[in-house]
């Protein structure tokens, strides 16, 4: 009953306020880290022949969900004396301000700020994986190739690890309050925090976080 009250004020509201409760003006406020945004009409509730319609208002309780193009708005429909949830399928194009390749990067090559340039683009497919700053680039390289013209996204880029495989290292090793080291090579890469396997004289292998280029610890 008490969601029947709040739906009921909802129309009303919707009524006093007319175009304040738009669609635009919904997808402004959820969109509002992207540049700008377009949009086509996919589908609506049966009755319902298009966004202007007073039966149709958007439901603040539940989340617009967005998937590979879609936007997927929820929705409330008066049909009657009910009133009903639905969702609103709109097809979307999402533009943002992105990282784009101004040249072929091979996989494993250390990005320079040099390599990309910043371009308004459609960013729909690519979800939340986008990167839009140069600085979140700094000491990172190509997890793959990238070609001239990609929009650079998360899955393309890796930290330069401190330490290289072959790399000889300093092992700590902390029993309680008592710490002992001992020197190894690294058979692995890895970035600050990772754990990677590395092998002693003896030919013992341990696994060991890198604290920095030089040091790895075994907790």
């Amino acid at each position: 009953m008490k969601n029947l009250f709040y739906i009921l004020f909802l129309f009303l509201v919707a009524g006093a306020r007319g175009e304040e409760n738009s669609f635009d003006e919904y997808l402004k406020k959820e969109l509002k880290d992207f540049n700008s945004f377009s949009y086509e009409v996919m589908t609506l509730p049966r009755s319902i022949k298009s966004l202007d319609d007073e039966r149709l208002l958007i439901d603040d309780e539940r989340e617009l969900r967005m998937r590979k193009g879609f936007a997927y708005v929820p929705a409330l429909v008066k049909a009657g004396n009910e009133i009903n949830k639905c969702v609103v399928t709109l097809k979307i194009k999402l533009f943002k301000n992105v990282l784009v390749a101004k040249r072929d990067i091979k996989k494993g090559e250390v990005f320079s700020s040099f390599d990309f340039k910043r371009e308004i683009r459609d960013v729909s497919s690519f979800g939340e994986n986008v990167i839009s700053e140069k600085d979140k680039i700094a000491n990172c390289r190509a997890n793959i190739a990238v070609k001239k013209g990609d929009v650079l996204i998360k899955r393309m880029v890796e930290a330069v690890p401190l330490v290289k495989r072959g790399n000889e290292v300093m092992v700590y090793v902390e029993y309680g309050s008592v710490v002992v080291n001992f020197p190894a090579v690294a058979r692995e890469d890895g970035v600050k925090g990772e754990k990677i396997k590395v092998i002693r004289d003896d030919k013992r292998m341990f696994r060991a976080e890198v604290i920095d280029s030089k040091n790895v610890i075994i907790r």
